[in-house]
């Protein structure tokens, strides 16, 4: 017996879709530790093994001359250095230290070391667009709604869950009500054989009432191949292997409660990943503009080193007497004449902004009326089910009654196939009812994140 909270329970712990749902979760994690990274400092170690190189190449003399003259020499270095971006600036600052060896074979071989014990570089784009500032903006909003998204298509499981469960469970009333009206049928059927050879009815009579058992077996048979494919999706949908036999129970009870539009939308604008998707295309199109106006802007970047080295073929004074080495540079490119392309680019940005905009105001509004609708519906859902529910019990009555007539007589049949068909038609529509209240419920909960039942957040 598998109950409404059962299976949503089982299809979040084990459906293939929940695998699905963490997976992406997972990518989105790693995702935002990458974008971490990049403001932490990143040490590496680099180096070339040696390697031997012959050739025969130009050597400049004392006089100034180039003579070819052959050389065979190996090298090797190793780098051991750290880098730190700086979000605030844009900027990148790195400290290094290097090891190299030349060994040179002629007549007698030589040796020679080169050693940077420390090396502090900076370098700084000036006026240039920053990256790191817009990603610092947008990637932790980008995470926090990669972890809501997780949580609303965790409740969306179960919307799915439901609406499977609610198929399985009228495909199973469906083949109760094909074999009630089989037994029905079997037995009016024989009643009316009965009737038929006292003459108390013509065979027109008696060969309609085989055709009605005949068209009742037959809907027995279609209602079993449809509870087959139903349970079968549904063992699937929920992980299982398919070979089980589900029977479901069927869930009266609606958890009561009343839902206001405004609360609800302030829910679903504070809790739900859409209103943060709707930020992140706003900052995504003022980035586009602040990158227009950054590239159009003087290209210029300052570049400054300090450390100290030292040269030698003994490698114990490698790290003694060392001497300083300084650099700076500033470079610079500017756009004198670039027939209109800047302009043109940051008019385009601009236009984008405008249209990225008026996309997200026009997207607002559809967020508005669809949790206006949802909750609207789940409200009328609820009043649907009262009335089918009562309907429901009025048909089984009626059909009851008629019947029991019919077997005395006192009922003709055209009464007992209209008692009949209100009755299927009542206990389809119930089922149906349950449905749409079940799904608009669980709907509420993935469109706001909230427990309208138990006045509380859904989080992960």
């Amino acid at each position: 017996m598998l109950s409404l909270s059962d299976a949503i329970e089982w299809a979040q712990s084990n459906s293939p879709k929940m695998v699905e749902v963490e997976t992406m979760l997972e990518n989105q994690y790693w995702q935002y530790q990458t974008f971490r990274s990049n403001y932490r400092p990143q040490i590496r170690l680099s180096g070339e093994l040696p390697n031997f190189n012959r050739t025969i190449s130009p050597v400049t003399q004392n006089d100034g001359t180039e003579v070819f003259k052959p050389r065979s020499y190996s090298n090797s270095t190793l780098n051991l250095g750290m880098r730190q971006n700086i979000g605030l600036t844009g900027g990148e600052i790195t400290l290094g230290s290097q090891l190299s060896r030349i060994d040179q074979f002629t007549d007698s071989t030589t040796v020679s070391y080169l050693a940077s014990p420390a090396v502090i570089t900076y370098r700084q784009p000036l006026f240039a667009f920053n990256s790191y500032r817009w990603d610092k903006k947008i990637e932790p909003l980008r995470y926090e709604s990669s972890k809501r998204q997780f949580t609303e298509n965790k409740e969306n499981v179960s919307v799915e869950a439901t609406k499977l469960f609610f198929k399985l469970l009228l495909a199973q009333e469906s083949s109760k009500i094909a074999e009630l009206n089989v037994q029905n049928s079997d037995t009016i059927y024989q009643i009316a054989k009965g009737r038929y050879q006292l003459g108390k009815i013509a065979e027109n009579g008696l060969l309609q009432m085989e055709l009605s058992l005949m068209n009742a077996k037959r809907d027995l048979a279609q209602a079993a191949m449809d509870m087959d494919l139903s349970s079968l999706e549904l063992a699937m949908f929920l992980g299982m292997t398919g070979k089980e036999e589900i029977t479901l129970i069927i869930p009266d009870e609606l958890p009561e409660f009343l839902v206001d539009e405004d609360d609800a939308l302030n829910q679903a604008v504070a809790n739900t990943s859409r209103t943060l998707n709707f930020e992140i295309r706003r900052l995504e199109g003022n980035r586009l503009v602040g990158q227009a106006k950054g590239e159009s802007r003087i290209n210029a970047n300052l570049f400054t080193s300090y450390g100290v080295t030292r040269s030698t073929m003994v490698f114990d004074e490698l790290y003694t007497d060392l001497i300083d080495q300084q650099l700076l540079l500033v470079g610079f490119d500017i756009p004198i004449i670039d027939w209109g392309r800047s302009k043109a680019q940051i008019r385009t940005a601009e236009a984008n902004k405008k249209l990225i905009d008026v996309m997200v105001l026009q997207a607002e509004q559809g967020f508005k009326q669809e949790i206006y609708l949802t909750v609207r519906r789940f409200n009328i859902y609820r009043q649907n089910l009262l009335i089918a529910e009562k309907s429901d019990e009025i048909a089984q009555k009626r059909y009851a009654v008629t019947f029991s007539r019919y077997m005395i007589g006192k009922v003709v049949t055209l009464d007992l196939k209209d008692a009949q068909e209100e009755k299927d038609l009542s206990r389809r529509g119930y089922i149906r009812a349950l449905s749409d209240a079940w799904t608009s419920y669980y709907e509420l909960r993935q469109k706001t994140l909230y427990d309208f039942d138990k006045k509380k957040l859904i989080e992960e």
